[in-house]
């Protein structure tokens, strides 16, 4: 009885460690997964903020580039505008029937 009481606290034992290391195992591969994801989330937001200010430094362009045609009277208010229309319906142009399929 003694020797099965044993074998018993020996396989606990054994499970016990077994476990334990699967789940030590499981423990660094989440902490790397997590680091890697932290990392691409740092070159996320580094390319995000370079974005950010190319798009800032466009917009200063386009305001710059408006006052010279203004101020030449290369362009008017209508005509600038009408270009600012004419480049939204390019860039969403609603309703076409290639991609829309077809209106009931």
């Amino acid at each position: 009885m003694p020797h099965a009481i044993a074998l018993a606290a020996g396989t606990a034992a054994a499970a016990l460690a077994a476990g334990t290391a699967a789940a030590l195992v499981a423990l660094r591969a989440s902490r790397q997964r997590s680091q890697r994801l932290s990392e691409e989330v740092g070159r996320l937001t580094s390319r995000l903020d370079e974005i950010e200010q190319a798009t800032a430094h466009l917009a200063v362009q386009a305001e710059a580039t408006e006052c010279v045609l203004l101020d030449k009277g290369i362009a008017d208010e209508q005509d600038l505008e009408s270009a600012r229309r004419s480049l939204e319906a390019r860039e969403h142009p609603g309703y076409l029937a290639e991609r829309d399929g077809e209106l009931h």
